[in-house]
């Protein structure tokens, strides 16, 4: 019975060494996870500066699977004390969930950016007719983009009500922001390609000089 009684004293705490180095592998995990996201979007906003869009659209497409699977891992992770402490586990839930979001809007943005620099390059050069797209597909993806990037704004800013990691997430709300705006921009843009470089007929353009140092009514001479 001595033995009995000595086994069952050491089990629990077995189990507890258990949890414990799970909490620890699990955070090293979703850590990692984290780490490699924020590298991937650096790294693809360092090509979308280059004007290497494919390369753009690869690593922010890394990047998203970093932070989802970094928010599955939390949330599976966090599930059994989420009534404990919910706004803080809601908030760096949303957290990484913004970030999922903005990484995905970010390649989606890199691959209209691609098509439309493809249509562009047709335009001006006859021989590459053949490789024209129609606007409509990078017109949706900065539609897309763009709809990404708000969603991911309003999730980081309910981040911030949770009262954690402040700072970064104003940057992080920042730069989403940012790529927002440029995703709607281009987006209006795209209505108005086919029209000024006349993609699918010919066109004219009767351009005007006006020399401002000889005097007219309309500012100068024509």
């Amino acid at each position: 019975s001595q033995k009995i009684s000595k086994h069952f004293h050491l089990k629990p705490k077995s189990i507890f060494i258990t949890m414990i180095l799970l909490l620890l592998i699990t955070t090293a995990k979703i850590s990692l996870d984290v780490y490699l996201g924020v590298q991937n979007i650096k790294i693809s906003k360092n090509y979308l500066t280059k004007g290497d869009f494919v390369s753009s659209k690869k690593k922010a497409q890394s990047a998203q699977k970093n932070f989802k699977t970094a928010h599955g891992e939390f949330a599976f992770f966090t599930s059994p004390v989420s009534l404990i402490i919910p706004k803080k586990i809601k908030g760096v839930s949303q957290a990484l969930k913004s970030a999922s979001f903005a990484s995905a809007a970010l390649a989606d943005f890199s691959e209209g950016a691609k098509l439309l620099s493809i249509n562009l390059t047709a335009v001006v050069s006859p021989e590459n007719k053949k490789q024209t797209i129609t606007s409509q597909e990078y017109s949706s993806l900065f539609a897309k983009a763009t709809f990404e990037a708000s969603f991911a704004f309003e999730l980081a800013r309910s981040a911030q009500n949770a009262g954690i990691l402040n700072n970064l997430l104003q940057k992080h709300g920042y730069n989403i922001k940012q790529l927002s705006q440029v995703s709607q921009i281009s987006y209006e843009l795209t209505n108005l390609i086919n029209d000024i470089t006349a993609t699918n007929t010919k066109k004219s353009y009767l351009i005007l000089i006006e020399n401002n140092n000889e005097l007219r009514p309309g500012g100068g001479f024509i």
